[in-house]
Formats: structure tokens, C-alpha cells, sequence
């Protein structure tokens, strides 16, 4: 019995755990130009989200109005 339940709960954790990890790994990853033109606005604004970065476009996204125009301009392009 004890090897059945840990053998479930240790399959409960990896399938948690690879659901957690798949997500992270598949999420948006922007270009090399967006980063270029965004790593001066992300430093400023958003050091503290690096390096999740799905919370760094959500960051960015909240100082639109502060970005460098160059910046502003990759998130107009990418609809953001």
C-alpha cells in the first residue's frame, strides 16, 4: 500500500511539476529586435520580473506611457 500511494503521489507531483515547467518553457518568447529595443525600458521598469517573462510583458505593458519610443514602437507592432 505505501508503495502504491507514494508511487501516486510521486506521479502527482510530475505531472504538476512538468504542467508548471511546459507552460514556462512554451510561453511567448520575443524576438532578438524586441529585446533590443526593450531591454534599457525592462531594466528601468521591470528588474524585478526578470527572468519570468511572461511578468516582464506585463510590466511593460503597465509603463507603456514611460517606454523609449523604440520600445512603445515593438509593442504597437506586436499588439501590445
Amino acid at each position: 500500500m505505501t508503495k502504491l500511494r507514494t508511487g501516486w503521489v510521486g506521479g502527482a507531483l510530475l505531472v504538476t511539476f512538468i504542467g508548471t515547467f511546459s507552460t514556462s518553457v512554451f510561453a511567448y518568447q520575443p524576438t532578438e529586435e524586441q529585446k533590443s529595443a526593450c531591454m534599457s525600458d525592462t531594466f528601468r521598469f521591470c528588474s524585478s520580473a526578470i527572468p519570468n517573462t511572461d511578468r516582464i510583458i506585463q510590466c511593460l505593458q503597465r509603463h507603456k506611457a514611460q517606454m523609449t519610443p523604440g520600445c512603445r514602437a515593438q509593442f504597437t507592432k506586436a499588439g501590445g
